[in-house]
């Protein structure tokens, strides 16, 4: 049986953390997770800084009242990440 092996490039990597795709992805999932949380939650996906154009990052964060008391008392944004 032969072993397969997978080398990671830094470079590489760096490209995949700024693509597209990956924005995509970071979207679909922090909708997901917002969705799961209720109303009053949204999300934000954008490119964080830096001097070669930066790499992608999203949240999901309370945009109301309602649901900033909701997570404090239940822990909501914890609690839908997993």
């Amino acid at each position: 049986m032969s072993r397969l092996k997978i080398e990671l490039s830094a470079k590489g990597m760096t490209e995949l953390m700024k693509s597209h795709e990956i924005k995509e992805v970071l979207h679909n999932k922090t909708k997901e997770i917002a969705n799961r949380c209720g109303p009053g939650y949204e999300t934000d996906v954008k490119y964080l800084g830096g001097r070669d154009g930066g790499r992608v990052i999203s949240s999901v964060f309370c945009a109301t009242d309602e649901a900033y008391r909701d997570n404090l008392d239940n822990n909501t944004l914890l609690k839908e990440m997993y």
